[in-house]
């Protein structure tokens, strides 16, 4: 796998660790948690990302892979997702406001809520940390989910939005020794479940972590999908085909 720049987005840590969208006037943040949530540092303004994710999905004995490449023009405001999953293709686009959906070679509006899905896509705000958008952490000690996450963690309330999960109004952020992050554990309506990252991240600068997702099954974690970053591509060139 190509990485070509490990520079920080906000957009990037909203992927795989947290979307913050709103401060919380009245802030409750312990010493400790506060000191693991800003050692994972902030961001830089980009103009250009384009990446594709591959995402491994096991539903009881049938396994569906979905590729995902997401190009992302924050300058202009232009987005391009191109999905393909068991030789289906389906291209989402956004270009001067307008959200169009390419199907089977034929062009046709995006179903409602689609848009909603990417409203907040070309938000950047860099100076924006995670402490910022608190509105209680605490510290709660050493934890082990099954061996799978082991850690520090810190339950983290606020407005977050975690991709590849649902949405929840608490999470649970495990750190290791030396202050970085393995995973999250979020519970939800849909049920308890882990996020588990391949590689610990130190600061949101390599928030394109391949990682691993269990939900929580008759009191034991099952795996039910992996996500992996084939190519990661931060104000590169871009690719002007997929706007037409």
């Amino acid at each position: 796998m190509t990485r070509h720049t490990t520079r920080p987005t906000r957009l990037a840590a909203a992927l795989l660790v947290a979307a913050l969208l709103a401060f919380a006037s009245a802030q409750e943040i312990d010493p400790r948690a506060r000191e693991l949530l800003e050692g994972l540092g902030g961001g830089e303004q980009i103009s250009t990302l384009d990446t594709t994710m591959i995402t491994t999905t096991y539903m009881g004995d049938e396994t569906f892979t979905t590729s995902t490449r997401l190009v992302v023009d924050y300058d202009n405001e232009r987005l391009a997702a191109v999905m393909d999953m068991m030789g289906m293709q389906t291209t989402v686009r956004i270009v001067d406001g307008n959200v169009t959906m390419v199907l089977m070679g034929m062009t046709m509006p995006a179903p409602p809520g689609t848009a909603d899905q990417f409203e907040d896509m070309f938000e950047q705000d860099p100076s924006r940390s995670l402490v910022d958008a608190a509105e209680r952490a605490t510290f709660d000690g050493a934890v082990d989910y099954g061996g799978l996450l082991v850690g520090d963690q810190v339950t983290y309330v606020g407005d977050a939005t975690v991709m590849n999960a649902p949405e929840a109004p608490e999470i649970r952020y495990v750190f290791g020794a030396s202050g970085e992050l393995l995973g999250a554990h979020i519970p939800a309506d849909e049920g308890e479940m882990l996020m588990v990252f391949d590689e610990p991240v130190t600061d949101f600068s390599m928030p394109f972590t391949d990682m691993r997702l269990y939900m929580l099954t008759d009191g034991a974690w099952q795996l039910f999908s992996e996500v992996a970053y084939q190519d990661v591509v931060i104000d590169g060139p871009i690719d002007e085909g997929l706007f037409q």
